[in-house]
């Protein structure tokens, strides 16, 4: 079980932009060192489900393909699906946070749920 302080979204304050930059490319540095094989190994055409412990969310993503984000990065563009957003919405997220690689089958059964339940 993790700790409730865990859970909290923390929140820095910078004095300049240039402090907040270097703060972002060292934790940027450290989700990439720590993302699985598996995880950057997704793609386009892949389905995924994240998990938000802020918000206590389930999130599942069907990864598309964008110019801006190469499809062998960290960085994974798609479209988003959540009790919040059931509709989905466009955005990107860090392939750490991807929690497990889902078939076809089980993302539908996935959104078929949240549609039933949050439209």
């Amino acid at each position: 079980m993790r700790n409730l302080q865990d859970l909290i979204i923390g929140f820095d304050s910078f004095d300049e932009f240039l402090q907040y930059a270097r703060k972002l490319a060292e934790n940027r540095k450290q989700l990439d060192k720590a993302t699985k094989e598996w995880q950057l190994a997704t793609g386009p055409g892949d389905y995924v489900q994240t998990y938000d412990p802020n918000w206590n969310l389930n999130i599942f993503g069907e990864l598309l393909a964008d110019d801006e984000y190469p499809s062998d990065g960290p960085t994974k563009f798609g479209r988003w699906y959540s009790e919040l957003c059931p509709d989905g919405e466009l955005g990107s997220n860090h392939a750490f946070y991807f929690v497990a690689k889902l078939t076809r089958a089980e993302f539908d059964a996935a959104l078929q749920r949240i549609r039933e339940e949050y439209r």
